[in-house]
């Protein structure tokens, strides 16, 4: 069978923790390895690939997460031709916190090496991935804003409980259920002990064919990590660059923004 839903983004805004926590819900099927990302990099291995990762949903709806998709319109494309009929969660967090963790995630793994302002140009990914409403206006395109579920990382930092019980209505499956890790964050800031580790568990595709003992795995590869706090200078710069319609986005989403937002 194909997902009845999917987590598109966006990246570093908590979709992690909320994939781990449906995954509990036993209304549910959640992939065993979540960033499957089969319209991004896997497109090439065709349906059947991407079939697989649910084969033993049942009649439960399935679904992944891969928040590299709403950032690309392409993979937007491909999930509409391939999933018309799909529920679609997106994931958002106040811009520039999102773009800091961002850019930590890929100096932490080694794929970044330039200081921070130089990295987040103004038409860096860090920076486009932070605007929003392009984003969403692209997905809105392809999926009435019916079948479209928005969280923000401030609900599911301040009012999980809520958070994972409004995605479950959503979703059509009973909203009384309570999983304990809901609440208990996922994928915060890492290291990984070992990266060829990391590496050899993608390439054996160890996350769907052993998804518990993978997972174990995983867990135990990272270590927690802090990253320096972002000087006045640069946060007067982030914001400048990641600088939106509040008004626009509000009204997109029909609800309005914390007040921690910029």
């Amino acid at each position: 069978m194909l997902p009845t839903f999917v987590g598109v983004g966006a990246s570093k805004s908590g979709t992690t923790s909320l994939a781990r926590w449906l995954e509990q819900h036993p209304g549910l099927f959640v992939s065993p390895a979540k960033e499957i990302r089969f319209f991004t990099l896997h497109w090439d291995k065709g349906v059947d690939w991407y079939a697989g990762w649910f084969a033993e949903a049942g009649s439960r709806p399935a679904g992944e997460f891969t928040p590299d998709y709403l950032a690309d319109p392409v993979a937007l494309e491909r999930l509409a031709a391939t999933l018309p009929d799909a529920r679609v969660i997106v994931c958002l967090r106040e811009p520039v916190s999102r773009l800091l963790s961002h850019y930590w995630h890929q100096r932490t793994r080694g794929s970044e090496r330039r200081p921070l302002l130089e990295a987040a140009t103004a038409d860096s990914d860090y920076v486009r991935r932070s605007h929003y409403l392009p984003q969403l206006e692209q997905l809105g395109r392809h999926y009435s804003r019916e079948r479209v579920h928005v969280v923000l990382f401030d609900d599911l930092r301040d009012e999980p409980a809520e958070a994972f019980a409004g995605t479950c209505r959503f979703l059509g499956v009973d909203d009384g259920v309570r999983p304990d890790v809901v609440g208990r964050t996922f994928n915060g800031a890492s290291a990984f002990r070992s990266r060829r580790l990391r590496v050899q568990m993608l390439r054996s595709d160890a996350f769907r064919r052993f998804p518990s003992t993978s997972q174990r795995i995983d867990a135990w590869n990272r270590r927690a990590v802090t990253h320096p706090a972002p000087t006045a200078t640069e946060l007067s710069v982030l914001r400048d660059r990641t600088a939106y319609d509040r008004a626009a986005l509000e009204d997109w989403l029909g609800r309005s923004l914390p007040s921690g937002w910029a």
